[in-house]
């Protein structure tokens, strides 16, 4: 540094500066594109969230319906197995295999 000239100095300095400035313009780039990226992730998982919401929303009636069915098949089918615990009681003169094909059904 000593022994250069000021020409030579001054070539140093503009070099300095350009590679300043390309570093600064690719660290803004950097910087844009990561908010970018996080504006885009929130905007996803609000796409996701919604449309799971819209979703059921749109379904809800069907659910419903066939939760009530279900839950009514499963009522008649209590009170299936509860008549045939009836039925079995009171018929105690049935040959036992019969009465094991009543427990199995039980």
């Amino acid at each position: 540094m000593f022994g250069e000239t000021p020409s030579h100095s001054q070539d140093k300095m503009e070099e300095l500066l350009t590679l300043t400035r390309d570093n600064n313009r690719m660290l803004h780039s950097m910087h844009r594109k990561m908010i970018m990226g996080q504006v885009m992730s929130v905007i996803y998982w609000i796409i996701i969230i919604g449309a799971s919401g819209w979703s059921y929303y749109l379904l809800q009636p069907y659910i419903e319906k066939y939760m009530a069915t279900f839950q009514s098949a499963m009522k008649m089918m209590g009170d299936l197995q509860e008549s045939t615990a009836k039925a079995s009681a009171n018929i105690p003169s049935l040959s036992p295999e019969v009465q094991k094909l009543l427990e199995k059904v039980r």
